[in-house]
């Protein structure tokens, strides 16, 4: 049987990790891994300077992850293209090495209110702030609404 890696897709503040967290604590053979969390472990900024790092970091722990027998829910906003494509690029390069297939999975959150993510951004310690949300939404969201692509897929 294939392992299952489920990706959460949507704005910040639209609730992929409450959702995230409750999924790995009903599902006890899942691991959630963020990308978030990882930054927050090296410090409290983003420095561009390490970003390389932390995708670094996070793929490691895909890899180990899965290769210990785990399915994973990759906790963040996977809206940008170049990011989604180096995720994936992580996940084949576990395939290729262990001659196993991922069922890969997409958790859509792109139908939560831009209100509401804006309103629960501002309620945390760590926010991106309003104008992100707005950004992210008109560039990345409001495509994707129209067409949401494949959601499904085996690597």
């Amino acid at each position: 049987m294939n392992k299952k890696v489920i990706i959460t897709r949507g704005l910040s503040g639209a609730g992929k990790t409450t959702w995230s967290k409750q999924y790995v604590k009903d599902h006890p053979d899942f691991l959630r891994i963020s990308r978030d969390d990882i930054d927050f472990m090296l410090s409290d900024n983003y420095p561009k300077k390490k970003e390389q790092l932390i995708f670094r970091t996070r793929d490691y722990l895909i890899g180990t992850a899965l290769s210990q027998g785990f399915d994973l829910v990759l906790d963040e906003t996977y809206l940008v293209p170049d990011k989604i494509e180096g995720l994936n690029l992580s996940l084949k390069a576990y395939t290729l090495f262990w001659h196993k297939h991922l069922d890969v999975q997409i958790q859509d959150f792109l139908d939560v209110q831009i209100e509401q993510c804006i309103k629960r951004d501002k309620e945390r310690f760590f926010h991106v702030g309003e104008e992100f949300i707005k950004r992210y939404y008109k560039e990345y969201v409001e495509p994707l609404l129209t067409n949401r692509g494949i959601t499904e897929w085996t690597v």
